[in-house]
């Protein structure tokens, strides 16, 4: 929720002033404050981006080889700022530094869309999902969700509305499924179920 992540941010704030160069806190909250502007939670949508980026360079500059880290910036550089050269490339730094974290692996997806490379993006999502079949309802729901989107612009729409509404399963309120689930049932000409 909105009020989730005012708390998170706070409370990894709290922590970088205990700790300047906790590399982990660092990206976190570069990832908090990017989802926070994406969903319109935050004060500002300009507030939101430019604090984004700045986190997204802090944390480039405290841990370049940090997969929290780079993967957090990665994906406020490509989703929030289009810097999508700088994006792609940490993208790839953040996978081959710890191709495990299924943290690295949805937020890598994401930006690979961005990119216009929705198999290299369909296939992080895949992994993440083999890796963590039981993961929490958050990663789950952005992973399908990022799924959905890379299946959308790689025209599977079957499995695009299928993977979809998985996540709308898990949280119905999810608006980037319901984006790309009701556009690949108008692209099938089920302009009705759309």
């Amino acid at each position: 929720t909105a009020e989730d992540y005012k708390r998170t941010g706070l409370l990894l704030g709290h922590a970088l002033e205990l700790d300047p160069a906790y590399a982990e806190a660092i990206g976190l909250l570069t990832d908090s404050v990017a989802v926070r502007t994406l969903l319109g939670w935050h004060e500002s949508w300009s507030g939101g981006v430019d604090g984004a980026s700045l986190l997204a360079d802090r944390a480039v500059a405290a841990a370049p080889d940090n997969s929290t880290c780079l993967a957090s910036a990665a994906f406020t550089y490509g989703i929030l700022s289009r810097r999508f050269d700088e994006a792609f490339d940490l993208a790839d730094r953040a996978v081959a530094l710890h191709p495990n974290s299924v943290l690295v692996r949805y937020r890598v997806g994401a930006v690979y869309v961005v990119c216009g490379e929705p198999d290299k993006a369909i296939a992080q999502c895949e992994a993440a999902i083999r890796m963590n079949p039981l993961a929490s309802k958050k990663a789950a729901t952005a992973t399908f969700s990022t799924w959905s989107c890379a299946l959308y612009f790689a025209g599977r729409f079957e499995d695009c509305i299928h993977t979809g509404r998985r996540a709308l399963a898990l949280a119905p309120q999810e608006m980037i499924a319901r984006k790309y689930v009701a556009m690949s049932l108008a692209q099938l000409g089920r302009s009705r179920d759309a």
